[in-house]
């Protein structure tokens, strides 16, 4: 139709009619923008994923009991899943915010494949700091040494009441 002098039936504006556009489209920019940080936090996280989870709860079957030199026993419950591909042979320490603890297992084996794995754990406080700081935090740190991966958590120790 322009063809014969009349004016087309297609009109195509950009932004506002009759204005003169800047020559950048922010829509585009802005998509990809977001699109290129999503890929870069993507690949953040899959190159810094630990190949293991660990939660740590307090055994409540059994309250702390008192050992006959004066240490203080606790018990908890690691809740551990692999998420690697193969069989993983972690070390488990612990330390105390006011002392010198002994954890018993110090050393937990996950098979591949099995989902969550809970694991018993003591800990014993020694004699000489049961009566000191209150209260007392337990750090736990679990640590694959072939793949240089750990994981810490921090539960409080429970002391038994006071006389």
């Amino acid at each position: 139709m322009a063809g014969r002098g009349r004016k087309s039936l297609i009109d195509y504006t950009f932004g506002l009619p009759d204005k003169r556009g800047t020559g950048i489209r922010i829509n585009p920019l802005l998509t990809g923008a977001l699109t290129a940080s999503s890929f870069v936090f993507l690949m953040y996280l899959a190159f810094t994923r630990v190949p293991f989870d660990m939660n740590v709860r307090l055994n409540y079957s059994g309250g702390p009991s008192v050992q006959t030199d004066g240490s203080v026993l606790n018990r908890y419950i690691l809740s551990l899943r692999n998420l690697a591909a193969t069989d993983l042979d972690l070390d488990l320490h612990v330390s105390a915010s006011a002392g010198s603890v002994i954890v018993t297992p110090n050393t937990v084996k996950l098979k591949q494949g099995t989902d969550i794995t809970t694991v018993p754990v003591l800990v014993t406080l020694q004699p000489s700091l049961s009566t000191g700081q209150r209260p007392v935090t337990v750090i736990f740190t679990l640590q694959e040494k072939r793949l240089d991966k750990r994981i810490v958590k921090s539960v409080f120790f429970v002391l038994p009441k006071e006389k």
